[in-house]
């Protein structure tokens, strides 16, 4: 590990060979490598930034009048960029961003600047509008030769009257990143408008309709909601508007149809899912193969059996009633227990400790953060989580990183859970530790809205985490009512340095994605799903 002295680089990495190349983290958490050097390595500076793009209804001039006008000058009433935000992060496969920022005085227009250190030029956009998109060529361009290059975007307004520019504000201006890592899987989310469930591909630019209740042939449902992925992809395990499980297909390929049942799920256990009051649930890779597919689930009742408030497995290829369902134990662990997740090597169940979770949804009165492990269905002794059981918080909706190193969770200072306004993400070490507050909770300085107050709530993580050098690059999912009251998904992207001396998080805001409809959508996760294709 070498340091740049007098500089606020930080070497990451060299690759041997006939061509080099050279990573660094600046101290604002942005990425920048540097070009390839040596006889294969091609050019170091590219020209993807040409001509400025106007709209059409404006002068050609305007680019150039703009130009003239020095950008740290004027009136400070430059135009609030709501998304991305300044310092965002982006997938190198992401989706082209859509600039958005706040409206504008009539007869005013707004210049954004996007430079990288290895163009040639800045790119230039002139608009009247308050969105613009990147065209998907030029978003292709910019992946393709500008990842982990420093770029910087600015913004700024001007008056046009009569084709002469004047007033022009000071511009503003910030960090972006192109992250050297790609995704992948499928995101899908429920609709409280529609009740059903939508999703999408990552790069898709539209969203589809997965499953609606009508779809599920398992039985008559009037609600879908309330999901997890199973780990082969094929399937969602849903709440229903009886509070019970159903498995439902969403993977079209091989001739299946989308809502078709899971030919493995045994008579005994269809009974068994179908009779109990059951909230949310959760699967694991390492207990998904013939002979050993397990669900786990909150129940909060069980047909007075005294099962209230317990996590119980449910076997779903189970020949008997008798071997079809049980309780996992919770050793030393009074209280109820909500909103399991599983580890992905099978270990051990990850779960909120309440006094009152009703379904997970409306409370999760006192909530903490304890861990039990499965023990071959058997459970054990129950641990509060180290640094997100904290009794003076509520702390609700834990998930497992896809490597089982971290825990994201919601925390409150109330005891509300469900779309709590003052909901925000943390993470934490999955063995327990400093939680770390999330900069994906916070919309952008200049906006009317803050947290707590936006309803950041039930973070998931994606399906993988990718590892350069002493850097592991994660993702998570949420949802948020930053844009309004109908919640949206956000993306947050997380990088962790690690070495033998410390462990370095360092966070993004989030990311918004535009391709997803304008409804309420809540409660989203992020898995290997094969789902229908945007088109």
């Amino acid at each position: 590990m070498n340091i740049r002295i007098g500089s606020s680089l930080l070497l990451l990495f060299v690759l041997s060979g006939c061509a080099d190349t050279t990573t660094w983290l600046t101290n604002d958490g942005a990425l920048r490598f540097d070009a390839l050097v040596g006889p294969d390595a091609g050019p170091k500076v590219y020209n993807d930034f040409v001509a400025p793009i106007i709209d059409p209804n404006l002068p050609s001039s305007v680019a150039a009048d703009f130009s003239k006008i020095d950008p740290t000058t004027g009136s400070p009433d430059a135009p609030c960029l709501l998304t991305p935000q300044f310092g965002a992060a982006f997938p190198d496969n992401w989706l082209r961003p859509r600039f958005r920022w706040s409206s504008l005085p009539a007869g005013r227009v707004v210049e954004l600047r996007l430079s990288a250190d290895n163009q040639q030029r800045d790119l230039q956009v002139i608009t009247a509008e308050t969105e613009w998109t990147m065209p998907k060529d030029l978003w292709l361009a910019l992946q393709a030769h500008s990842a982990g290059q420093p770029l910087t975007l600015s913004i700024r307004q001007g008056s046009l009257l009569n084709g002469q520019l004047s007033g022009v504000s000071k511009a503003v201006s910030g960090p972006l990143t192109i992250l050297p890592v790609s995704v992948d899987g499928a995101l899908v989310y429920w609709s409280t408008t529609s009740s059903s469930l939508y999703g999408f591909s990552i790069g898709d630019e539209g969203s589809s309709l997965v499953v609606q209740p009508s779809n599920v042939k398992q039985r008559s449902l009037t609600c879908v909601g309330c999901h997890s992925g199973t780990p082969d992809g094929k399937y969602a395990v849903v709440g229903s508007n009886a509070w019970s499980l159903a498995l439902t297909r969403i993977d079209a390929s091989d001739g299946a149809q989308l809502g078709d049942a899971a030919p493995f799920l045994s008579a005994a256990a269809k009974a068994r899912i179908e009779t109990r009051i059951i909230g949310l649930s959760t699967t694991s890779a390492a207990h998904w193969t013939a002979g050993d597919r397990v669900v786990i689930a909150e129940t909060d009742d069980s047909n007075n059996l005294g099962l209230n408030g317990q996590l119980v497995w449910f076997d779903l290829e189970a020949a008997s009633a008798g071997r079809a369902s049980g309780v996992l134990a919770r050793n030393g662990d009074q209280r109820q227990a909500s909103s399991p997740h599983w580890s992905h090597d099978g270990k051990t169940i990850v779960y909120t400790s309440t006094q009152d979770p009703r379904h997970g949804t409306p409370h999760a009165t006192n909530g903490d953060i304890y861990t039990i492990p499965y023990n071959d269905r058997a459970g054990g002794q129950a641990r509060p989580l180290p640094g997100a059981s904290d009794p003076q918080r509520n702390e609700y909706y834990p998930s497992f990183s896809p490597d089982d190193k971290w825990v994201a969770f919601n925390a409150a200072n109330d005891d509300k859970s469900y779309s709590n306004p003052n909901a925000e993400v943390y993470i934490i070490p999955s063995s327990g530790g400093t939680p770390t507050r999330l900069k994906a909770n916070d919309g952008p300085s200049c906006a009317p809205f803050s947290s707590p107050g936006i309803a950041n709530s039930f973070p998931k993580w994606a399906p993988f985490a990718s590892t350069i050098g002493n850097y592991s690059y994660y993702f998570l999912t949420f949802s948020s009512t930053r844009f309004g009251s109908n919640s949206q998904i956000f993306v947050a992207p997380i990088v962790v340095h690690q070495d033998e001396v410390s462990t370095t998080v360092t966070t993004y805001p989030a990311l918004h994605l535009w391709n997803q409809g304008s409804e309420a959508n809540h409660t989203p996760i992020w898995e290997k799903l094969r789902i229908p294709i945007v088109k």
